[in-house]
């Protein structure tokens, strides 16, 4: 008997045959069917029918097919296995590791049965596994293991070996009630990691549910410029009174940072430092760094001046390849990249952009070093700038927190729709002059498609110059050619769509026939297109000048790539589409 032929019997029959019957008939297909077999179930429904077949089945084979399923089947699949066996599935497939399979065992496998399994695994396969968890899992897995009371230094050896951003999304999505007890549950290094990690309105709730002396005690494990952002997202009295438990020297660190300007280099920068004076040596400069302690990574040396003036920086590669005897002037990178502390945090994350930087040292008006930014702020800092940027881009005045009322987001985004309702009378104001003007009715059906055509073209000119200037090549050239192309593109598509709303028209008209006031449906289709062609040529121009104007005059040129450009180009195609009708109409 062919393998089609068992197939098509298996297919048809196969939840009527006893346990040995399908067992016999499973193993005789090859793999291909079998998975076909099981997907075949799925796709009816009725893959419980199996439950005793896929309980008896040998796990290797069920690991095997499992691999090659989508997820789906396989939750399914796993689902209606029995405890046991799913944690001896487990088992097989942190050996052949598939995302699929996995993912779907160790998210149906129960608490008590996973957390016996996680045990039993290397450290490095326990996370692996824990990633694959959903957040209600993470959640779920981390609660039950706090409630084990004898298992408690299992729970802190579980929570200690874990990454802080991955506790850090588990806090994210744990119960309020529960946030607390299980911030506390950590040791307070690793607490203060994933403290750092934390949303701000998360962290902000865990601030309300903790005195101040709990949230100092976290202090000394974070750096100072963390620490400072930290203490933002408090009100003044209690920010005083956290800074007054913090150490002497953590404390004149804080108080430093925030003397600088918000989303300057100095608001974003550490004051952890490594820097030692010209004269000193490779080996005694090593010698220090074992014991340097420091909260944020160590990349470079900076050599300094006897008062601190930066000469230049020492990769740690080059100072372990160096001659031991060697001084840092001597194998110092001279003139290095740095920022100054009033520099914006936008020209700095471009400079690292630019030249692939990890670090950058600050200094003062003086030359003096004041600290480092590392390349995890600046990742921040980029975030967090495209956050602005794509707000302006909608017309809101920043992206929304998930804890703010509906009454402060709707008076946030209401001043641009207000605008825009205004630009929208104003359009209906036009068309109805339009109208009286030119006593031709018909003409008012192609407004909709000319103020579409024209608002997305100056978007689209708007947001690729609003991009050059935002990646800091603001050369004069370079922007003059951006501004020619985009205007070169926009007569060139609205030819395009000018010919091709000329033909629609001629089309429509043929097939519906309306009262054109005695103008000809050739030049109803010409005035159209010839509309088209002036309307989207305006807008790539308008779109691709007014953010370069905005940058001269130190506006965020962001600013122009939202409702500004769309409201300014419906107000322009209605007036170009007016001029274009009155003048053909009338004249021609």
């Amino acid at each position: 008997m062919s393998q089609d032929t068992i197939f098509k019997i298996s297919k048809n029959a196969f939840a009527d045959l006893d346990l040995q019957e399908q067992l016999d008939v499973f193993g005789s297909l090859d793999t291909k069917l079998q998975i076909d077999l099981i997907d075949e179930f799925h796709k009816l429904g009725n893959i419980a029918e199996l439950q005793n077949f896929l309980n008896e089945l040998d796990v290797h084979i069920l690991q095997a097919i499992l691999a090659k399923m989508e997820l789906q089947v396989c939750r399914e699949i796993v689902e209606v296995l029995k405890g046991k066996r799913r944690v001896k599935l487990l088992k097989i497939m942190v050996l052949e590791p598939n995302r699929n399979d996995l993912q779907a065992a160790v998210n149906t496998v129960e608490l008590k049965d996973l957390f016996k399994f996680l045990q039993i695994v290397d450290v490095p396969t326990r996370h692996d596994v824990f990633r694959l968890l959903t957040p209600e899992h993470k959640v779920s897995l981390l609660l039950f293991l706090d409630d084990q009371e004898e298992d408690e230094l299992h729970f802190q050896s579980f929570l200690s070996e874990l990454n802080a951003a991955d506790i850090a999304d588990v806090l994210e999505d744990i119960d309020k009630d529960e946030l607390k007890k299980m911030f506390l549950g950590l040791s307070n290094d690793l607490a203060a990691k994933a403290l750092v990690e934390l949303q701000n309105n998360t962290a902000e709730l865990l601030f309300d549910r903790l005195s101040d002396d709990q949230v100092a005690l976290y202090f000394p494990y974070i750096a100072n410029d963390d620490v400072n952002d930290l203490l933002e997202l408090v009100d003044d009295e209690r920010r005083a009174s956290l800074i007054s438990l913090m150490s002497k020297e953590l404390r004149e660190d804080v108080e430093a940072l925030q003397e600088y300007e918000a989303d300057s280099a100095g608001d974003v920068m550490t004051t952890e430092t490594f820097a030692l004076p010209w004269h000193c040596t490779a080996s005694a400069a090593l010698k220090q760094l074992h014991t340097l302690d420091t909260n944020d990574p160590v990349f470079h040396v900076y050599v300094v001046e006897s008062n601190q003036t930066l000469i230049g920086v020492v990769s740690l590669a080059g100072l372990i390849r160096a001659n031991h005897a060697a001084r840092l002037i001597d194998i110092c990178e001279k003139d290095p990249i740095y920022a100054t502390a009033d520099e914006d945090q936008e020209d700095i994350a471009n400079k690292f952009r630019k030249y692939n930087l990890w670090v950058v040292p600050v200094v003062d008006e003086e030359l003096k070093l004041v600290g480092r930014i590392t390349v995890d702020d600046i990742l921040d800092v980029v975030q967090e700038e495209n956050d602005e940027d794509i707000a302006k881009l909608i017309g809101v005045s920043d992206i929304d927190d998930e804890q703010e009322s509906p009454f402060l987001i709707s008076r946030k985004r209401l001043p641009w729709l207000l605008i825009t309702m205004f630009a929208g009378l104003v359009n209906s104001i036009i068309i109805g002059k339009m109208m009286d003007i030119t006593n031709v009715a018909v003409i008012a059906i192609f407004v909709p498609a000319i103020l579409a055509m024209g608002g997305n073209t100056g978007i689209q000119a708007s947001t690729i110059c609003v991009r050059r200037l935002a990646t800091g090549d603001t050369r004069q050239g370079k922007i003059l050619t951006v501004i020619a192309r985009e205007i070169s593109v926009g007569a060139l598509m609205g030819l395009v769509c000018g010919l091709a709303s000329a033909a629609m028209v001629i089309i429509f008209l043929m097939q519906f026939p309306v009262d054109t006031e005695g103008i000809t449906t050739a030049k109803l289709a010409f005035i159209v297109g010839a509309s088209m062609v002036n309307s989207m040529t305006f807008s790539s121009a308008f779109g691709a000048i007014t953010p370069m104007i905005l940058h001269q005059y130190e506006v965020d040129p962001a600013v122009a790539s939202g409702p500004f450009v769309t409201t300014s180009n419906d107000i322009s195609s209605s007036l170009i589409y007016f001029a274009t009708c009155y003048s053909l109409i009338n004249y021609f």
